[in-house]
């Protein structure tokens, strides 16, 4: 089983949301509602204070490709990542985390309970998000 998992969480409680959008056969872009990638603790400590040009790198050992790097990771609202495998294959399949039962830190620790994993649904990509 080859499984991947990216770290997103802008903060503790869920207050933001992300849509998924396929931009291609094995593409999506990933938009955030009220809140930004990169600036949780979880998030910065996985950088190990490194810059935003080490990310394609990080995403390379995962099999992913980014499409869109950052030139800071301030406001940052939309991510774009190629998957190897076509999106519509048999053996992948993409979740969210759904943590819109947290609103303090013991309700992500104690008690110990798996996260609620949510199928994400692919969002055909509207004309005005479209990038030329």
């Amino acid at each position: 089983m080859i499984a991947c998992a990216l770290a997103v969480a802008p903060q503790l409680t869920g207050v933001s949301t992300d849509t998924v959008y396929r931009t291609g056969p094995a593409s999506l872009r990933i938009v955030r509602t009220n809140g930004v990638f990169f600036q949780s603790f979880i998030e910065k400590f996985l950088l190990f204070d490194q810059p935003p040009a080490v990310l394609p790198e990080s995403a390379a050992r995962m099999g992913l490709q980014l499409d869109n790097v950052p030139d800071s990771f301030d406001n940052v609202t939309e991510l774009e990542i190629t998957l190897p495998r076509d999106l519509d294959a048999d053996n992948v399949f993409l979740f969210t985390w759904d943590n819109s039962h947290v609103s303090t830190l013991t309700d992500l620790i104690w008690p110990a309970k798996w996260p609620k994993l949510v199928p994400c649904p692919l969002v055909e990509l509207p004309d005005a998000l479209a990038r030329n």
